[in-house]
């Protein structure tokens, strides 16, 4: 009789971020179900990774989840494998933390089941070869990929049944192939399928492995998953199916790689699983990737080609979205800073600890799930960095009053921004536009400008609107499910030409209209909002400075005129405000008439009753989500979910623009109108005859709930 060996497993997750009651359903749609229904086939042999920060979640919530797997792992079904513990991108941290991820795993699971892991899984199964090295040196002894590395690789299908060896440096470590097509049966096949394919691999011999290890979360959380899983009782047909099985051997990747010989040498290339080389290219790439997969299929040559047509690879986020190289680099800072720092080891320890948070991918990076899109995860990457910046800070400078200002370039474009912070605020300064990029409330722990900009994205060119559900089979999986969207979401469909910082300032014609701005459909005067400014600092002890100039023009009908600004940040060494004193020049011979317009867009998601605006004497009123006001001297911003108050006032009365950022963006479910921001546009009339000057003052000031 033919025989084969099967490798099955799962991958439980939660991004950091998450909210409870999505920890909650998680655990009790899917991963509490899975465990109960495996318990009930005691042949069937699982492999078992759930990432730290769900690890920590269960800790504190359902222990009693962890008791039921030492129970399954006793009996010998299951098998806990390590990684890094965080579910960091292990390529793109940096290598004490690479080191520190898996080494926490490590011991976590040592200490919680009693054995140190052999494997290990990757997170998003993001490969760089340099991986083999640094995973070897962890102590683990093989990872789980999916087939599809091994193919971009050069493997033929019908050599991947086994595990294969791979170094780097001479470091070996061993790779299994995870079967696509088992990923796609399970679960959204009927439970026979995957049974019968397995009999088909089988062979005389019985010396073939099969590997299925893939997210829990299609067992339950992923849309129409429950039903089809728990309430239709789609897995335990499947693994009664299985037990009942005889030519199928049980094995965990262990035993196999114990009990066999490696079937042979390979390099795999840098890869994640297919989508992600799709969701990972620059938009107008991506289009003309999606179409040269559409002509394959069409030509019925996918499958063969498929391997050898890649698309791009993780890092492209960095590239794709600033906003995530921006929190990326912002990470990799804080981490040197803390691994730099002459602190008590226990100061390390907990900020190495934030860091190590903060490095959990999901926020980095976008594609069916939402990540990047998210404000909640990316808020909670900004609070592990600002904690961690923070104990460093305070170990080395105690309670005193200080003020400090640097300059780094902390994205890594080629050009240092200016660094100002106090044991209040921290804040970074763009010389592009003269911006303001990050503003810290330290008490809050919160960068309150923290927003996305509205990017174009591949998949918005399918968007359509209609009242009726897309016609979908519940039971497919999530990469091929197809939905509708709404006209309003349709109207929201506009992109940004600039990066949604504060003190971005503008320069419209006068009559430009509150939706114009909104939708990014005005004419910007002005050649200031990206060009580079010069710069001069200076700092006293109690007062830090920095200065952005530049001589730039107006863009009329009738030509060009010559305008100068000047901008001027200053923070105290014991306050809570930011101030910036502009200085606005004709340097023209003729008389200028536009608006001038400072844009602010804060990471605020309070409701219409915490926003509010003061035309003077300290009285104020409501503050619409969308208003267009005149003569107003004060706005005022409360966020009680991410405790902090900002409050911008002015010299002078201006108008005021006020509308919600919103984002585009599909997800499991559908497609997302997400708050990234609220925007505040204050505006001032600029009539200057030639030689003249306007100055102004904007007072921005923090203070927590």
């Amino acid at each position: 009789m033919k025989r084969i060996n099967f490798a099955f497993g799962v991958h439980l997750h939660q991004p950091l971020g998450n909210f409870d009651h999505v920890f909650e359903f998680a655990l009790e749609k899917s991963y509490r179900p899975f465990m109960e229904t495996l318990w009930r086939f005691e042949r069937v042999k699982t492999a078992v990774h759930v990432t730290g920060t769900l690890w920590e979640w269960i800790e504190a919530h359902h222990p009693e989840f962890f008791d039921l797997m030492r129970k399954l792992q006793d009996r010998g079904q299951i098998e806990v494998l390590g990684g890094g513990f965080y579910e960091p991108i292990l390529s793109v941290i940096p290598e004490w933390d690479r080191k520190a991820q898996i080494a926490l795993m490590n011991r976590r699971i040592k200490k919680m089941f009693g054995k140190k892991p052999k494997g290990m899984w990757t997170a998003e199964r993001v490969w760089e070869p340099q991986l083999a090295s640094i995973i070897a040196r962890g102590g683990i002894e093989y990872v789980v990929l999916d087939d599809y590395h091994f193919k971009a690789a050069g493997l033929l299908s019908s050599e991947l049944f086994g595990y294969f060896v791979t170094e780097d440096a001479g470091e070996r470590l061993a790779v299994f192939p995870i079967s696509e097509r088992l990923r796609y049966l399970i679960p959204f096949a009927k439970p026979q399928e995957p049974i019968d394919y397995l009999r088909e691999m089988a062979s005389d011999d019985g010396e073939r492995l099969l590997v299925m290890i893939d997210d829990c979360e299609k067992f339950g959380v992923w849309p129409g998953t429950h039903k089809w899983v728990f309430k239709e009782k789609w897995l335990e047909k499947f693994l009664k199916l299985l037990s009942e099985a005889d030519f199928i051997n049980f094995v965990t990747p262990s035993e196999f790689k114990n009990s066999s010989k490696p079937s042979g040498r390979v390099y795999l290339p840098t890869c994640s699983y297919h989508e992600m080389g799709e969701w990972s290219l620059p938009t107008e790439s991506a289009l003309v990737y999606e179409s040269l997969l559409a002509q394959l299929k069409e030509d019925d040559s996918l499958e063969r080609y498929k391997p050898f047509v890649r698309g791009g690879f993780w890092r492209g986020f960095l590239a794709k979205y600033p906003e995530s190289n921006y929190m990326h680099k912002r990470m990799c800072s804080v981490s040197k800073m803390v691994h730099g720092a002459k602190v008590p080891a226990s100061v390390r320890k907990l900020a190495a600890t934030n860091v190590m948070r903060a490095q959990c991918n999901c926020a980095y990076w976008h594609g069916i799930f939402g990540g990047l899109y998210f404000p909640h995860l990316r808020f909670a990457i900004y609070r592990e960095l600002i904690e961690a910046e923070s104990l460093i800070q305070s170990s080395l400078l105690g309670k005193k009053k200080w003020v400090s200002l640097s300059q780094d370039d902390i994205d890594a474009d080629g050009v240092d921004e200016v660094l100002i912070g106090n044991p209040n605020l921290g804040c970074v300064l763009s010389r592009t536009g003269g911006a303001m990029v990050e503003l810290d409330c330290r008490r809050s722990k919160t960068n309150l400008l923290d927003s996305l900009s509205r990017h174009k994205e591949a998949y918005h060119a399918h968007l359509r609107a209609s009242d009726d559900e897309a016609d979908t089979d519940e039971h497919a999986s999530i990469h091929d499910r197809q939905f509708t969207t709404s006209e309003r979401m349709m109207k929201r469909l506009n992109y940004d030409w600039h990066r949604k910082w504060s003190f971005v300032d503008h320069f419209l014609a006068a009559g430009t209209k509150l939706a114009d701005v909104r939708d990014a459909k005005y004419r910007d005067l002005g050649d200031f909002v990206k060009a580079r400014f010069d710069l001069k600092t200076s700092e006293s002890g109690s007062v830090a400075s920095a200065e952005f100039a530049r001589c730039g023009h107006l863009y009329f009908d009738e030509g060009r005129r010559s305008l100068e600004l000047k901008k001027r940040f200053s923070v105290e060494a014991a306050g809570s405000s930011v101030c910036c004193d502009y200085e606005i020049r004709n340097a023209d011979g003729e008389s200028i008439e536009a608006v001038f317009g400072v844009e602010f867009s804060i990471a605020c998601y309070g409701d219409k009753e915490h926003c509010s605006f003061s035309r003077g004497d300290d009285v104020w009123e409501p503050l619409a989500d969308t208003a267009s006001l005149e003569r107003v001297s004060a706005v005022r911003l409360a966020d009680p979910y991410r405790g902090y108050t900002v409050k911008l006032e002015w010299d002078g009365e201006a108008g005021v623009f006020r509308f919600p950022l919103e984002t585009v963006s599909q997800s499991e479910k559908g497609f997302d109108l997400i708050k990234q921001a609220t925007t505040v546009v204050v505006l001032w009339p600029l009539n200057l005859a030639g030689g003249a000057s306007l100055k102004r003052s904007v007072l921005l000031d923090l203070s927590p709930l």
